[in-house]
């Protein structure tokens, strides 16, 4: 068998779950050729296997005017029909609002002519894109000018925006969607009709790292928050609840690990609230470093006003360190507040405060927390588990 895989940006650092999925299926003996939207750039935090994944993906933009016309004549001469009932009656024309948005389904669709003619020289048996975000959409067009099977990964952020990337239409042209919440799947239900529910399929995104370690003798904890830079992440909740444990004489350090674009104005918050001897910014780390920071973590912090389910939680929760997030998503899916983790709500600084400093000042109830914790992500977000699930969905069996 073979899948060929679609990302808006393969491989990212922020999304290193993605080739932990292709690396553990193609161990179950199914060849995958991997593809991208966007180009990233060889950044060292991929680590050796993320650098030599971006060297074999084939990427979409920036775009080769030359190999797009070819691509063009190739699908004018060889599914002239196919290729005009997909630009006129596939592409959601009516449900794009406004000129901008026609403009960009025109450039998915172009898009999608020159992946089309990758798939079909490749002789790829089917293509799975994960996120239903604007990759999909090219993805979707793609598998149908080739004509075969489309299926897709939803995750968390993307299904709050159901109109903007057409959840219900490519649900309905896709044969599964996997699903790795229970929440998400919900939040599809909405937008299609129950003919369509059993094309909802749950399959957990599995971790890296299984391997429970010693906690660190230390007199200042130091509290470890794995996260993009960005607003939805919650830094500047964060930053405000570590202020308020500082004031409460609470000892502790904490490390932002991650890039991206509210760096700046993240570094200007730590100054302006007294936090430059208490929080570190790391910056974007490889997989392989990131452990580092969990072997020195007392406990883990998300402060999120949306997710799925984040990875960065499952890691922690499978290396036994405890966690503390907000109730959000599907988070509450894997943390179960007061048995293996603590839950907020979200942009409550003063909740966050009081479960840190809960979390921090009992370590033996913190302790029985985490062992709980490793044991629920033990028993379902192995991401050998994940890729059988999907092994079994891409050969049309059933679950």
């Amino acid at each position: 068998m073979k899948i060929a895989y679609l990302a808006s940006q393969y491989p990212a650092v922020s999304h290193t779950f993605i080739l932990r999925e292709i690396q553990a299926v193609r161990a179950l003996g199914v060849e995958v050729e991997t593809y991208s939207i966007r180009r990233g750039e060889p950044d060292p935090a991929l680590g050796p296997d993320g650098l030599e994944e971006f060297a074999q993906t084939r990427a979409l933009v920036p775009v080769r005017i030359f190999s797009y016309l070819a691509a063009l004549l190739w699908a004018l001469t060889t599914r002239f029909r196919l290729f005009w009932r997909c630009l006129l009656r596939e592409v959601p024309w009516g449900k794009a609002r406004g000129l901008k948005a026609k403009l960009l389904w025109l450039a998915y669709f172009l898009e999608a002519v020159q992946l089309a003619r990758w798939l079909d020289q490749s002789k790829a048996e089917r293509l799975h894109v994960h996120f239903p975000n604007n990759g999909s959409s090219t993805g979707m067009i793609a598998a149908l000018l080739v004509g075969i099977p489309f299926s897709m990964t939803a995750h968390g952020s993307e299904l709050l925006e159901p109109e903007r990337f057409q959840l219900g239409l490519k649900t309905e042209h896709c044969d599964f969607v996997a699903c790795i919440s229970d929440f998400g799947r919900k939040l599809i239900q909405r937008e299609v009709s129950e003919e369509h529910f059993g094309k909802l399929q749950i399959v957990r995104c599995g971790p890296a790292l299984f391997q429970p370690l010693p906690m660190p003798q230390t007199d200042c904890p130091e509290i470890v928050c794995v996260a993009r830079l960005s607003e939805e992440k919650g830094h500047f909740v964060l930053l405000e609840a570590l202020e308020q444990l500082l004031a409460a004489g609470v000892r502790f350090r904490c490390t932002l690990v991650g890039g991206g674009p509210l760096e700046q104005e993240i570094r200007a918050a730590v100054t302006a609230r007294g936090l430059q001897e208490q929080v570190e910014l790391a910056g974007a780390q490889p997989p392989s470093a990131v452990r580092a920071y969990y072997e020195r973590a007392s406990l883990v912090v998300l402060a999120s006003f949306h997710e799925g389910i984040p990875v960065v939680l499952m890691e922690a929760m499978a290396t036994e360190r405890p966690v503390v997030a907000t109730a959000v998503g599907g988070i509450p899916e894997l943390i179960r507040d007061g048995e293996n983790g603590w839950l907020v709500p979200s942009k409550d600084p003063q909740a966050l405060a009081a479960a840190l400093e809960e979390a921090l000042t009992q370590p033996e109830l913190a302790a029985q927390r985490a062992a709980a914790g490793y044991q629920a992500v033990d028993a379902e977000y192995r991401v050998e588990r994940s890729a059988e699930r999907m092994v079994k969905l891409f050969r049309g069996e059933s679950l």
